[in-house]
């Protein structure tokens, strides 16, 4: 299991039993929570997204504000080329003949969401990131946990 830091929080609700120096609560900057409401430059992709994110990413804080603008803007682009993309083939063939290309909106699309799993990533919204930074651990059904929800269910 991969070495992850310990929030602040969690290590004082243990007891601190690592015994390292922990800042004092009164030299512990307190961050301010993200805003509830959307930038209205957003349209409606990127405002369902950061209203969501909001509800669900409760670490988040108003110093995560550009990278979370930033991903919303980039879910709205990323609507757009795929509205577009709908009107036009993925494949164009030139009408002079020469060789085919794939439509560039493809490449477009695969970029933006490339960026978009990258600002994920940085905003701790992906599993591998929230178990490093400690915030949630995934797990599995056990077989006899299973078997047992199924004969509950019965």
């Amino acid at each position: 299991m991969p070495n992850h830091p310990v929030p602040i929080e969690r290590k004082r609700a243990r007891g601190n039993p690592g015994k390292r120096a922990m800042p004092k609560s009164d030299q512990v900057e307190v961050i301010e929570p993200l805003t509830d409401e959307a930038p209205v430059r957003l349209d409606h992709a990127g405002a369902e997204l950061w209203h969501k994110m909001n509800s669900h990413a409760h670490w988040l804080g108003e110093s995560d504000n550009p990278a979370m603008l930033m991903l919303c803007e980039k879910y709205d682009r990323r609507e757009m080329l795929l509205a577009q993309l709908e009107n036009e083939p993925l494949v164009l063939v030139p009408e002079n003949g020469s060789r085919a290309q794939p439509n560039p909106l493809v490449a477009m699309i695969d970029q933006v969401e490339k960026d978009i799993v990258s600002l994920l990533s940085l905003l701790g919204m992906t599993p591998t990131d929230r178990a490093r930074l400690g915030l949630a651990e995934v797990k599995k059904q056990s077989t006899l946990e299973k078997l047992r929800s199924q004969r509950e269910a019965r």
